[in-house]
């Protein structure tokens, strides 16, 4: 298991950051399975095996990525992702992720530990000088905020397996 300390998202803490072009997925070489977001359901199924695992009281869609422990048969000794077809929402957009808060919003956290930053004038910035968000990060926000959406869409949906006693 990869532990990753995640910060806040910060203009002014992250004002100069840039995230390289190029991404490297070598975080996840351990890593056998991962969520599948409602609306990559029908990508994820015609790359991988899907499979439904109980978390607690709610039920989840995974994707199987290895069959055996440690060995992630997405990624290559490079890195790299090796299906052309899908990449996860999730591994799509790291280094973010978001967080819940108690006041039921949402805040986006980021893995600045530098495996995924470039050296300055080298990556695509987080945000340009007068701290506007680039385009960079509005397309991940948007994926965080398609996985949130999901979220709530998987838990409903999986909920009603669960009550119609359709998974064992």
């Amino acid at each position: 298991i990869n532990i990753v300390a995640w910060t806040p998202l910060s203009k002014t803490q992250h004002s100069s950051v840039e995230l390289k072009s190029d991404a490297n997925f070598s975080y996840i070489r351990d890593q056998i399975m991962v969520p599948i977001c409602s609306f990559e359901l029908q990508g994820a199924a015609s790359q991988m095996p899907l499979f439904f695992v109980k978390d607690g009281n709610s039920v989840k869609v995974m994707g199987l990525m290895g069959l055996q422990s440690k060995t992630n048969l997405f990624i290559n000794p490079e890195g790299r992702w090796e299906s052309p077809f899908f990449l996860p929402a999730v591994f799509a957009a790291y280094p973010f992720q978001l967080a819940k808060m108690e006041d039921k919003g949402h805040i986006i956290l980021f893995d600045d530990d530098g495996k995924n930053l470039a050296e300055s004038g080298l990556g695509n910035r987080l945000f340009d000088d007068d701290q506007n968000e680039t385009e960079t990060l509005i397309s991940y926000t948007r994926i965080l905020t398609k996985i949130g959406e999901s979220e709530t869409i998987s838990k409903a949906a999986c909920q009603l397996l669960v009550e119609f006693n359709l998974l064992q």
